[in-house]
Parts: C-alpha cells; structure tokens; sequence
C-alpha cells in the first residue's frame, strides 16, 4: 500500500482522519470535504483483490445473479429499471453505451439485447473474461485511461458501485469527460456518505 499524502480530488494536504475500517483511516479533507483512504492499494494489489475469490467467495451472494441472468432476479430488474430510465433521458436514439467496472457483464448484457452498442472496462481478469466468455462482450481489462477510447466516443457512460473502488477518481472522471460526447450522459451510483452502512462503521 501507498500513503495516500494529498487530497485526490483538490490537491490540498490538510485533512482530520474520521474512523478507522479493516486496517486503515479514512480520512476527509478539511478543503472540499472529500472522503478518502489514507492509504492507496498498488496495481498489483488492487489485481490480488479483485480476484475470483472476491467474486465467487467474499462476494458470492452478490454477483451469483450473475450466473443465471433471471429476469425475476433483483439485481436483473434492478439493471433493467436503471437503462429504461437511462432510454426515458436518452429518448428513442441508442448509441455506444460504456460501463466502467462491469464486472461479469450484467448490465451490458441486458442494454446489447435492447439495442445499445456496448463496451466494457473491468480490472478483474477474471470478471472481464468471464463477460467475454460468457456473454460474448466488448470488455476491456484494464483501467479506464489504459483503455484508450477516442474522444467524444460514447453517447452514455455508466459507472455503478465503482468510483468509491477506484484508487485515483478524478483522473478517472478527467478521462470520462474526454471520451464522451458532448451531448452524452454520465450515470452513475455510488455509496452515500449518510447511509446505514456508514453509520454503522462510525460506531465500530
């Protein structure tokens, strides 16, 4: 791991450390309120986690929709709802959609068989073959700016549960704006700062 020793998102070194969570700080800067680790993981220990163990063990419940691609499966319908609302946005034109960490291919799968062109970046070896494999799909293994996409490429970008994995998010969001276009949209979800997952941390 690297000591994390300024503010990822503005830069500033002058942050107060908020809790402690399986063996390190994180931390919010004091200038723009931002909520980070204090360390940061290596390429090669970002691969080791994001292994098939994580996956197929630590987080088996998760992903093990995965598998079957049920259309009374919660994580299916949930997928299904969010690119019909991301159509509702959109209107009638489909174009290059773009999810970054997609993991097994889920929500690609479900937007190619409504007619979107789609692409992938997953960091897992292991995820982003099992996309291919299994789904036949477009998916990249690496990190997004490694990928090298033109500019002004994709019409919708997606990112779910993703930025609060990523090591370094604003060159993530940097290269996102230079790849889509001008007129496209970014969609994404990401952990809430007053959720009950967080709240319950503070307590530990």
């Amino acid at each position: 791991m690297l000591k994390v020793k300024e503010c990822n998102l503005c830069g500033t070194g002058d942050w107060s450390m908020l809790y402690k969570f399986k063996g390190y700080n994180v931390a919010q800067c004091k200038k723009c309120g931002f909520l980070f680790r204090d360390v940061r993981l290596t390429k090669e220990e970002t691969e080791e986690l994001y292994s098939s163990k994580y996956f197929l063990i630590e987080q088996k419940d998760y992903f093990s929709q995965s598998l079957s691609m049920d259309e009374k499966d919660s994580r299916v319908l949930d997928f299904s709802n969010k690119i019909k609302k991301i159509e509702e946005l959109r209107g009638a034109e489909k174009g290059k959609i773009l999810d970054v960490g997609c993991a097994m291919g889920m929500f690609l799968e479900i937007a190619r068989k409504r007619g979107w062109e789609v692409f992938g970046v997953e960091i897992s070896e292991y995820a982003g073959g099992y996309a291919r494999k299994q789904f036949g799909l477009n998916v990249c293994c690496k990190e997004l700016p490694e990928a090298n996409f033109p500019d002004n490429y994709f019409d919708i970008i997606t990112m779910w549960d993703t930025i609060d994995h990523s090591e370094h998010p604003s060159e993530l969001l940097f290269e996102v704006n230079r790849i889509l276009k001008d007129n496209g949209l970014l969609v994404l979800a990401t952990t809430v700062e007053d959720s009950l997952l967080y709240r319950i941390v503070l307590l530990v």
